[in-house]
């Protein structure tokens, strides 16, 4: 029983770690809520947060989050799972237009 405890206690600090250093990655963080996106940290351009837009109405999601992931020096886009596939890679289009 004790060997249990201890296994879920180390479990939970695992996870809890891994959220802290993902988050730092994470640049910037739009979120989608009724089809509608909200920059809720970081900085990122009018224009590119429109042209995100334009993808996300043309493909319906209605609700999810895209990052802003640096990756040695480059900021890359994450996805949460209410993005699919194909709308996903429409937004790497997009902004690799406006990524620098």
């Amino acid at each position: 029983m004790e060997y249990v405890l201890i296994a879920a206690v180390v479990v939970v600090l695992a996870v809890l770690y891994a959220a802290r250093v993902s988050g730092k990655a994470r640049v910037w963080v739009i979120r989608i809520r009724a089809g509608v996106p909200f920059l809720v940290k970081g900085k990122i351009s009018r224009t590119a947060v429109a042209e995100l837009a334009e993808v996300l109405q043309r493909h319906g999601v209605r609700r999810g989050a895209i990052y802003g992931l640096n990756r040695r020096g480059a900021v890359t886009l994450g996805f949460s799972r209410g993005i699919p596939a194909n709308c996903r890679q429409a937004l790497r289009n997009v902004w690799s237009m406006h990524a620098r």
